[in-house]
């Protein structure tokens, strides 16, 4: 575990150096800026037609009558997760139901892209080849680009409906010029969401693990190499807007089995839920 608290500790200062240093570069501040200025369009349309969709959803979703539920017109999709949630008061099942029909807003197929950066570095006690220190690192790199297509599911019984959930998705990772990482591979993460003041806006984090094929450049000659790689998904925050938008911020580590480097990437992606 202490190798384990050293690497993790060690990742998260250099998420912060690459964060704090990128943002000193035009490109990126530019791209930032036009993201918090779709954010900030998609979230006052959502504002203002909070109210409107409020009501329509008391009037048309609403499944209390006198505080009691019409069990002969409920919908039997409700069911698995009523049982699940071991509630038994009228009140309590409403909620339920509510959840249930936000997470279905929040369940689909996605696709996404990102922009972000990384840095490789070298340990000695991970690193199958000699270097010559206990730790080497290569320089910044800001040119990384993501994609990613998969699914995403907030409806599991196993799980607290609507605010946990988990994604399945096969993504893309590349960088260019000097000191790059290539990934691309397999990945399945936990999600946890909290609902803010808007229904329509949902705040949350997640991680996960991945396995896949990875090539990290810029530590020796060995390192044109495409060898096996595990890859760890730290998503430090999401913004689900308006059913469709999804917003995120995160950073992965990923890990070459053969020559034991690590590429530290960090990314800001979008992806569109379906």
């Amino acid at each position: 575990m202490g190798i384990f608290h050293y690497f993790f500790l060690l990742s998260c200062w250099n998420f912060y150096r690459i964060f704090i240093v990128s943002i000193e570069y035009k490109k990126l501040s530019c791209g930032i800026i036009f993201l918090l200025f779709v954010v900030i369009c998609i979230a006052k349309d959502s504002i203002s037609d909070s109210n409107n969709i409020s009501k329509e959803a008391v009037s048309k979703d609403s499944v209390l009558i006198d505080d009691k539920i019409d069990y002969l017109s409920l919908d039997k999709k409700y069911y698995p997760h009523i049982i699940a949630s071991k509630k038994y008061y009228d009140l309590d099942i409403a909620k339920v139901i509510k959840s249930v029909d936000n997470a279905e807003n929040k369940t689909g197929f996605f696709i996404g892209l990102g922009y972000g950066g990384n840095v490789n570095i070298g340990l000695s006690f991970f690193s199958s080849s000699s270097i010559q220190s206990s730790l080497i690192m290569s320089s910044y790199n800001y040119s990384l680009i993501y994609g990613r297509i998969g699914y995403q599911n907030y409806l599991s019984t196993m799980l607290p409906v609507n605010f946990m959930g988990f994604s399945v998705y096969t993504d893309l990772l590349s960088s260019f010029l000097q000191s790059g990482v290539v990934f691309t591979g397999a990945n399945v993460d936990l999600l946890f969401d909290f609902a803010l003041t808007n229904p329509n806006i949902w705040l949350g984090f997640g991680f996960g693990i991945g396995v896949g094929s990875s090539r990290i450049t810029g530590l020796s000659d060995k390192d044109s190499v495409f060898e096996l790689a595990y890859k760890l998904n730290i998503e430090f925050l999401h913004l689900f807007i308006s059913k469709n938008h999804n917003f995120s911020l995160k950073m992965q580590i990923i890990q070459g089995l053969e020559t034991g480097y690590i590429g530290a990437t960090w990314i800001l992606g979008y992806d569109y839920v379906f």
